[in-house]
């Protein structure tokens, strides 16, 4: 049985959605290469904020990306 309808680019809309429900300032980092697997960061301080845009564009070419 089917709960809800997925949208045309599901796994966008499903880190939307928890996002907004998760404390402000929460990240979501997406790794797509193999399997579409998302990450959530809650209550990041300014040091593991840099540390995960670094770890992101270094695997950017093995399809890891920062969510925005």
């Amino acid at each position: 049985m089917v709960t809800r309808s997925p949208p045309l680019d599901w796994s966008q809309s499903e880190v939307d959605f928890w996002l907004g429900e998760l404390p402000p300032g929460a990240m979501a980092v997406r790794a797509r290469k193999f399997s579409c697997r998302s990450f959530f960061i809650l209550n990041p301080d300014e040091v593991l904020r840099h540390r995960v845009e670094s770890f992101c564009a270094k695997w950017r070419g093995c399809g890891v990306s920062l969510h925005d």
